[in-house]
């Protein structure tokens, strides 16, 4: 039998067990829901056009995929997590794909959405994930992460026990920077709907 690797390992605890405790109790039952509005607000600032695809990284169960399919656009979507891939409604859309090592070619999407990720990376992937971002999208990056401003950083308020050192040490201008050192631009902060985390739509061309 093939040995786990420890990143593999750590893809596995992200399972059933994980998304129905702590901040997560009720996950299965409104991740569709609580995308609807963050879509919403991307599609209010980007104004794509009917042909433009979406690429969700880290999508969980792919209620972003949902909601977008719904409103007729092409989107995709990649996991890490071997119980999202297996049981998400989405999963037909879905593939495996680190954030730091995404399986596309450049330019492969109009927009690259990622939204609660970053706190699973270390700070060297944090980077390299911006980077990876800035090379496959090629219009949009709708990105949000925790920074180390926001409460949600904080275990005893919002605990996660697979929360790297990077909510910790990566500030929103730091978040920024990974962005705009690969020719990203601002056009927006604090646009979804997410209560005090870091939120911001970059434009790449």
């Amino acid at each position: 039998m093939k040995p786990v690797s420890a990143r593999e390992a750590y893809y596995r605890q992200f399972d059933y067990a994980y998304y129905t405790t702590d901040g997560y109790d009720d996950y299965l039952e409104r991740f569709e829901e609580e995308m609807t509005d963050l879509v919403q607000a991307v599609i209010d600032h980007v104004h794509p056009q009917p042909d433009w695809t979406f690429l969700d990284v880290g999508c969980g169960m792919g209620g972003t995929m949902l909601v977008l399919r719904r409103l007729g656009f092409e989107a995709w979507g990649t996991e890490v997590s071997p119980y999202c891939l297996e049981h998400a409604p989405s999963k037909q859309w879905m593939t495996f794909g680190e954030s730091f090592h995404l399986p596309f070619p450049d330019a492969s999407f109009d927009v690259l959405l990622c939204n609660d990720i970053f706190q699973y990376l270390t700070v060297e992937e944090c980077s390299r994930s911006a980077a990876e971002f800035a090379r496959v999208a090629r219009h949009f990056i709708a990105f949000a992460a925790i920074d180390n401003s926001s409460p949600n950083a904080d275990q005893s308020q919002n605990p996660d026990v697979l929360r790297r050192d990077s909510v910790n040490r990566l500030s929103r201008e730091d978040l920024i920077s990974l962005f705009t050192a690969h020719g990203c631009k601002v056009c927006i902060t604090d646009m979804w709907p997410v209560e005090y985390d870091f939120s911001c739509i970059f434009r790449k061309d």
